[in-house]
């Protein structure tokens, strides 16, 4: 007596039941038992639309969907017009002259047959109706008409279509329940129940499409032991929701209404470019594959991003703008690469992408950032299985970002060059003042060493005597030439001929070359004594610090003679105590061995049981 609530729809059981709505269908083809759990329309649908390839392009259910009405669009007009279809992987539809054998072997003018591939010839089938009676002529599929259908691009639906019919051919041949809705004809088979592989087509479409006869089957009425009375259990509300769960309130035209107004209204939110760096990290937000959910780093606004992402339906695609490049390098990259998107989700190929940064127009974004930062770029904004497929406004934006910094680098390089040289120049100048300052200084001290050296000199030896220059040639070469070559004697000529002239000239006069001769001779006697004190106390002391450096010398030696002895005497002695220690095992061993030889003779002479002998280990 009290209304019932209305119950809540999901979009997907709305969209599910408003295509399986009778009249919207080409024929009335009597379906499995939907406890069975076969495969359907619906589950393939929801199985492709949740797959990798189509969560990457984007495209929803409903698409998908629509992608599959269109296939069977396409081949009921084939059909009409007596061409076949083929479709690989899971069959064949043709038409032409065929034997009816429902109606005793009577042929057909035209008539539809469906032939499943040769795959499958192992897999039980119903005998169908018709049989060709001569070859058929295909038509190719076309998937441009399908595209402008559901609104993705032909490869998309080319993948889609493949993908479904895969799946088809895969659960026939694993022996799954399928029931397939073609618009025209239903595919079915369950090997639980015995329902062989079969193609049954719509009795509609055979009279109105085809022209032929055909019974209607006669579906049996109410059994008569059915009650119409009110059913109150648990069994029968949970049945009563589950219809109710099938009711739809909407439809696809206006579906796609709202979907197209929500895109407007997401589409006219003001948004202002902020000339700003992304974060290289934008990688990792997962928005490679759509300007609008790249963060909120690259818009400001009245709208958050977020709250724009989840008005905008899946369905609405943007590829980036130029204007969100932060260089022109980076607004001709994007402008070429939208260009190259042509399914508009902003990837491009990477082979592409590549030939596009060495572009003269995109030569300043690469151009001053190292090759492996490019490479690091284009492998974390990469996308799909393999990696063939590039974000480019992430690339474009970490580029950018890796370009400033590489200026700012080359900047601050330039300002620390700089600054070292003026340091440089600073601590050149500085150095070159104490290195003036100390030559003056050292230039002092060496003319004060010579002084010094000089006047000891003159204490040591006392003054310098003009005949010291025959003197030292007399030592040096002897006072006889007997026995010197004649080069020899021409070089002593002329060496004593200078220290002559320099003792005349140095000489207060009354100089014979004998007392020349004489002085010389004395001067050049090797052992000869000073006659200044100091000079003989200088020369003990010399002489006293030679005599202890060469004892010290003397001791050094011997005491490293001394060490090589006592090591080659202990590597002796080691070699002597390995070789008895060996000489005592090998003693030992024989006499173990000849121990155990023994009283293995003594047990086998005597007939006693053999005794368990006791190892014998030699090195213990």
């Amino acid at each position: 007596s009290f209304p019932r609530p209305r119950p809540r729809w999901s979009r997907l059981s709305r969209l599910c039941l408003w295509t399986a709505r009778p009249w919207k269908m080409r024929g009335s083809v009597v379906p499995m038992d939907a406890s069975v759990g076969a495969t359907t329309v619906t589950s393939l649908t929801d199985e492709t639309s949740q797959g990798v390839y189509c969560k990457r392009m984007r495209i929803s259910a409903l698409q998908c969907r629509q992608a599959w009405l269109g296939l069977c669009d396409f081949v009921f007009a084939q059909l009409k017009h007596q061409k076949g279809v083929s479709l690989p992987g899971l069959g064949s539809f043709a038409v032409g002259k065929c034997v009816d054998t429902a109606n005793g072997g009577t042929v057909q003018p035209r008539a539809p047959v469906f032939v499943l591939s040769q795959k499958f010839d192992a897999v039980p089938q119903q005998r169908g109706r018709f049989f060709l009676t001569g070859p058929s002529s295909y038509a190719r599929v076309s998937t441009t008409s399908i595209a402008n259908r559901c609104g993705v691009h032909k490869a998309g639906v080319a993948h889609v279509l493949k993908e479904m019919i895969g799946q088809i051919a895969e659960r026939v041949l694993d022996g799954e329940p399928v029931d397939v809705d073609f618009s025209f004809a239903r595919l079915v088979a369950n090997r639980e129940n015995g329902t062989r592989v079969e193609m049954r087509f719509s009795p509609t479409f055979l009279e109105r499409e085809m022209g032929l006869e055909v019974d209607h089957p006669v579906r049996a009425g109410a059994p008569r032991e059915r009650t119409f009375l009110p059913n109150n259990s648990a069994e029968a509300k949970q049945r009563q929701m589950q219809i109710c769960n099938n009711i739809p309130n909407t439809t696809p035209a206006l579906e796609t209404a709202a979907a197209r107004r929500r895109a407007e209204s997401a589409e006219a939110a003001t948004f202002s470019v902020v000339n700003q760096l992304a974060p290289v990290d934008v990688f990792a937000s997962g928005a490679a594959t759509h300007s609008a959910s790249a963060g909120a780093a690259a818009f400001s606004g009245p709208v958050s991003p977020a709250v724009a992402s989840r008005a905008r339906p899946q369905s609405a695609r943007k590829t980036p703008s130029p204007r969100q490049a932060a260089s022109v390098c980076g607004a001709a990259f994007l402008e070429i690469c939208a260009t190259l998107d042509r399914l508009r989700v902003g990837q491009v190929e990477r082979l592409r992408l590549e030939r596009v940064l060495n572009d003269e127009k995109c030569a300043g974004l690469v151009v001053e950032v190292p090759v492996s930062v490019v490479r690091d770029t284009l492998r974390a904004a990469s996308c799909g299985r393999e990696g063939k497929f590039v974000a480019y406004l992430p690339v474009c934006r970490a580029l950018e970002a890796a370009t400033a910094a590489a200026r700012a680098a080359r900047a601050a390089a330039r300002e620390r060059a700089a600054a070292r040289l003026e340091r440089q120049k600073i601590e050149a100048e500085a150095y070159a003042a104490r290195a003036t300052e100390q030559s003056e200084t050292q230039a002092i001290a060496a003319a004060a060493k010579t002084l010094a050296a000089s006047a000891i000199a003159n204490v040591v030896r006392g003054p310098f005597d003009p005949a010291e220059p025959i003197a030292e040639i007399f030592q040096a070469r002897g006072g006889g030439a007997r026995g010197v070559n004649q080069s020899e004697v021409i070089q002593f000529n002329k060496e004593y001929g200078k220290a002559v002239t320099s003792f005349v000239h140095a000489s207060p006069g009354g100089v014979t070359p004998k007392v020349t001769s004489n002085r010389a001779v004395t001067l050049a006697e090797p052992l000869r004594e000073t006659e200044n004190e100091l000079g003989r106390f200088l020369q003990r002391q010399i002489d006293y610090k030679e005599t202890v450096k060469t004892a010290e010398r003397q001791r050094r030696v011997a005491d490293g003679e001394l060490r090589i002895a006592e090591a080659v005497k202990s590597l002796e002695d080691e070699k002597l105590a390995i070789a008895k220690s060996k000489k005592q095992s090998t003693e030992a061993l024989r006499a173990g061995w000849a121990e155990q030889r023994g009283a293995r003779k003594t047990q086998s002479a005597s007939g006693r049981p053999p005794v368990r002998l006791v190892k014998f280990d030699a090195l213990k």
